[in-house]
């Protein structure tokens, strides 16, 4: 069989594919596990440790702060206005390749061949280099080996896995720009994303929900977070004032994940997915006040996701106590694979 054979048979295996502007959310009523972590937010089997908290301590060890700071929920006015301004916001965040939404559309279109894919990347310089610089990561290439070109790159992946890598591509410039100012920041914030959506996707797996929705969640919730702090350091520099990273991480705490519903809802991508990170983050809202809701199967599945890599990023940093990440470990509630691919996702 020859390469563009070969190449087009992997844009034919998935049968639910279809255009971007006809994507709607899959059923949610599939399976879960029995030993899943608690659908209610704050009911999540560790005691002590709430997702309120694991976002507030995840949220001091990346801006370096001291976790005994008073990190109340807050946000300028001014700047919470000019960030709900669809045409601010745009501004705000850095341009998307011309090509998405038929980039978009071909992935999930099942009469789309490999060639359509490949030359919608050519067709934007970064995005090549991007998708070549993360098919050929230790993550993806476990083996070694380097795909010089973006029809190697394909052959090797597979479609499910050129998926999530043009989805990384898009996303990881956003997500990195925080993680450009190291004076200020102890973190990386697309680690994070990248570990939350592993673990979506993971999650979704066992669940019979789709993985590529998922993904995408895991993926992009951390997009306020760093929307956020380039418009107050930004603001910083031109008043000529000293940077306070507790200002931040309030203002992550009260607005980050709705800010992130905000931005994917900007961008053609399907609309359900920006409704969800909203819901989401209502349900963050809610649970900070002692309430409880029975969130939707692709809400629950986020908050596990993102409770998971807050975890595991503080695990790694020595901030959390040994007892609770082996009590997460020892619950069952993690997918099988799910810590070693936490491990080796670095790119």
């Amino acid at each position: 069989m020859g390469l563009w054979a070969k190449l087009s048979t992997l844009f034919h295996e998935r049968e639910d594919a279809a255009p971007v502007d006809r994507l709607t959310m899959p059923e949610e009523n599939g399976p879960s596990l029995t030993t899943c972590l608690p659908l209610r937010c704050e009911d999540n089997g560790l005691p002590g440790f709430t997702h309120a908290e694991a976002e507030r301590q995840f949220l001091c060890a990346w801006l370096k702060i001291d976790s005994s700071s008073d990190v109340s929920p807050a946000i300028p006015g001014p700047l919470k206005q000019k960030l709900l301004d669809e045409q601010y916001r745009q501004a705000a965040v850095p341009r998307l390749p011309a090509v998405l939404p038929k980039l978009m559309r071909t992935l999930r279109d099942s009469e789309a061949t490999a060639r359509d894919c490949i030359e919608l990347i050519k067709q934007d310089a970064a995005l090549l280099a991007s998708v070549l610089q993360i098919a050929n990561s230790s993550f993806y290439r476990p083996g070694g080996g380097e795909a010089l070109t973006i029809e190697q790159a394909v052959v090797s992946l597979g479609i499910e896995g050129l998926r999530r890598v043009v989805c990384a591509a898009l996303v990881k410039p956003i997500a990195k720009r925080a993680d450009a100012h190291r004076e200020n920041t102890g973190g990386d914030i697309w680690q994070y994303s990248l570990r939350t959506a592993l673990a979506a996707e993971a999650l979704a797996q066992v669940r019979g929900l789709d993985t590529f929705v998922a993904y995408l969640l895991g993926l992009c919730q951390g997009l306020g977070y760093t929307t956020l702090y380039n418009e107050f350091v930004k603001y910083w520099r031109e008043q000529k004032r000293t940077p306070n990273n507790i200002l931040i991480a309030r203002a992550c705490l009260i607005f980050g994940n709705e800010l992130s519903a905000e931005i994917v809802s900007d961008w053609p991508m399907p609309s359900a997915l920006g409704q969800r990170l909203m819901d989401f983050s209502d349900s963050v809202k809610v649970s900070s006040k002692g309430e409880m809701i029975e969130p939707c199967a692709y809400v629950a599945l986020l908050q596990e996701a993102v409770y998971i890599s807050r975890l595991y990023a503080l695990e790694q940093q020595g901030l959390l106590a040994d007892t609770l990440w082996d009590q997460l470990c020892e619950s069952d509630s993690l997918p099988s694979g799910l810590l070693g691919q936490l491990s080796e996702s670095a790119f």
